[in-house]
Parts: structure tokens; sequence; C-alpha cells
């Protein structure tokens, strides 16, 4: 049970991420053509030494067992275990029919990759731990069987001392074990060490992008949390003098008849009142002038940016206008009183909302 935990663990079953698919780029037809080259030249070259004189085959044959695996790799991250199985029983045919050629560096070399992609580039483990073990199963009971019934044990005594019949056959076998264990346990931790290091990169990049929403979130947020509290505080300061010039209007009203002096009084102070700027008023509308300008993407945050007019400064022109709230003054100044021409009426401009 402790073993199958282990290896349940290392090889990330039941994990829910899946490496996303790539498609043949030609990145990989270049490396596919240039191992298909690479692997031409050797063959021509090891029957310039006189390796290949064993081979009866023709020479087209002998090109094609040693050029046509290479084109595994093509498709070998695009579809990795289809890939491996196919290469699986062209490494058997190979090997069982022209055998010689099987032990070619450059297909070795090609069937390791196709190994290692398999483990690599499959989307999910459960399907990679089923065809890979089936493949490894495969390929052990094939060398068991070449062992025991088949011609290894012959080849690999041909030129040992029949005095050492038994250790020769002894060392032979455990070397030749030996050797296929470090092949396909060296490609499959080689291909399982990838995948892990490409889940643990997307989770970064997952955390990353997160991080970065986030904080763009939080500061938009402290952007539009100041501007409600300008505009609370503007909402304030238009309420307080409204009010008053409310109070001040009904005082007048009251004893206009009885009193006309105090009720033309209390008019002017109204007037005044609402020509005078607050202080208050003019340090909102500084804030809100420093205040950068922030759209947001939603649709509720659009409808609250808030920006001056151009041209025209609070502190010259003596307004507040905003999105959502009302002028906090009036276009006049006291130094600038209403004056009826006459036959007309004073009135004032009207306000801009």
């Amino acid at each position: 049970m402790v073993l199958i935990d282990t290896l349940r663990r290392f090889f990330a079953i039941g994990d829910p991420w899946e490496r996303p698919g790539s498609e043949v780029t030609r990145q990989d037809a270049l490396i596919t053509a240039g191992t298909a080259v690479l692997s031409l030249l050797t063959v021509e070259l090891m029957r310039g030494v006189g390796v290949l004189e064993a081979v009866d085959h023709p020479v087209w044959v002998q090109w094609l067992v040693t050029a046509g695996p290479c084109l595994l790799l093509l498709g070998r991250r695009r579809w990795p275990l289809t890939m491996l199985v196919v290469g699986s029983v062209a490494y058997w045919a190979i090997a069982t029919f022209v055998s010689p050629m099987a032990s070619l560096l450059s297909t070795q070399l090609v069937y390791f990759a196709v190994v290692y992609s398999g483990v690599a580039y499959a989307r999910r483990r459960s399907e990679m731990v089923l065809v890979v073990g089936a493949v490894l199963v495969g390929m052990f009971a094939w060398l068991v069987w070449s062992l025991a019934v088949g011609s290894a044990v012959d080849d690999m005594l041909a030129g040992s001392d029949p005095a050492n019949r038994s250790r020769a056959i002894v060392a032979g076998i455990a070397l030749t074990t030996l050797i296929n264990v470090v092949y396909f346990g060296g490609a499959v931790l080689v291909g399982q060490s990838a995948w892990r290091n490409r889940r643990q990169r997307a989770r970064l990049e997952d955390q990353a992008s997160t991080i970065s929403a986030q904080s763009e979130e939080l500061s938009e947020r402290a952007v539009v949390e100041e501007r409600l509290r300008i505009a609370r505080e503007l909402h304030d300061v238009v309420a307080h003098h409204v009010s008053v010039i409310g109070v001040q209007a009904a005082g007048a009203r009251r004893v206009l008849q009885r009193d006309p002096v105090a009720a033309t009084d209390a008019l002017g102070s109204s007037r005044a009142r609402a020509a005078r700027r607050s202080p208050r008023c003019d340090r909102c509308c500084a804030l809100r002038t420093a205040t950068p300008v922030v759209t947001r993407r939603s649709t509720a945050a659009r409808s609250r940016t808030w920006a001056t007019s151009p041209g025209s400064s609070p502190s010259a022109t003596g307004r507040c206008s905003t999105s959502s709230t009302r002028s906090c003054s009036t276009a006049r100044t006291p130094s600038t009183p209403c004056r009826p021409r006459s036959g007309t009426a004073c009135t004032a401009p009207p306000r801009r909302r």
C-alpha cells in the first residue's frame, strides 16, 4: 500500500490539472527533418566502416527503418500517447525483422524521445499511466520471451568461452535487464519531472494574474471610495447653504409687512450667502481636481467618473461640478452684483447641473 500511494503521488493520479494541448509547430518539423538527415548519415558512415556487413536487406529498407521512426517526433507533443503506441510497435517490428538496425544510436534516441513525450505531454495522468504501463509491460514481456525462447542468449554467447557458459548467460541477462531498466526508467522519470515543472509554472502564472487583478480592483475601489467621500462632503455643504437660505427667506416673508427693513436685510443676507463660496467647497474642489480620473471596466463604475470642465478651474469660476452633485456656488462673485436694467427684473443665470 505504501508503494502504491507513493506512485500515485509521484505520477499525480487524480490531479485535476490538464496540460494544454500543443499544435505541430515549425520547430517540430525542423527537429524531425534534422534527426532524419543525421540518422541516414550515421547509417552510411557505419556502412563505410563495415559495421552493417551482416545486414542482408536492401539499402532502401535500411534507410526506411532508419528515417521512418523519425516521423514520430513530428506529432510527439500533439498526440503523445498515440505516438508512443505507434513507436513501440515500430520498434518491435524493426528489432524483430531487421534486428541490427534497432541497435543504432539514432533509433534508440528517437524511441527514448517518444517515451519521454508520452509521459511529459499527456493531457490526463490516468490515461498516461494506463498507456505507458501497458507499453512497459509489453516491452519487458518481449524481453523475457527473447531471452527464454529467442536467439538473444545465443547472440550474447557467440564469442564467449564454453567453459564459462553459465556465468556468461547470467551476466548477459543481468546486463540486458539493467540497460532496459535505465533506458525506460530514465525516460519516464525525466518526462514526469517535465510535467510537474509545467504544472508548477501554470499555477504560478494563475496566481500572478489573480494578484494583479486583485491589486487593480483594490486601487479602483480606493479611488471610488474617495470620490464618494468627497461627494458626501459636497452634499453636506450644499445642504447647509440651502437650509440657511430657506430659513432666512421664510423669516423675511413673515416680517415683510410689519418690518420691511428687516425683511430686506434677511433677503440681502441670503443673497450674500448664496454668492459666497465656502472654504469646504474650495477644499473639495481641490481634492476633486487632484484625484486622477480612473475609468472602471464595469458599467456601474463608469457612471461615477468625475472630471472638471476643460480650460477652467474651481478657484477661478467658483464651480464644483460633478456627475452626481449640484453646484456648490453660483456663477457670480460678490464683486459683480446683479444690477437690473430699467424695466427688467434681476435674474441670476441658471445653475448648471
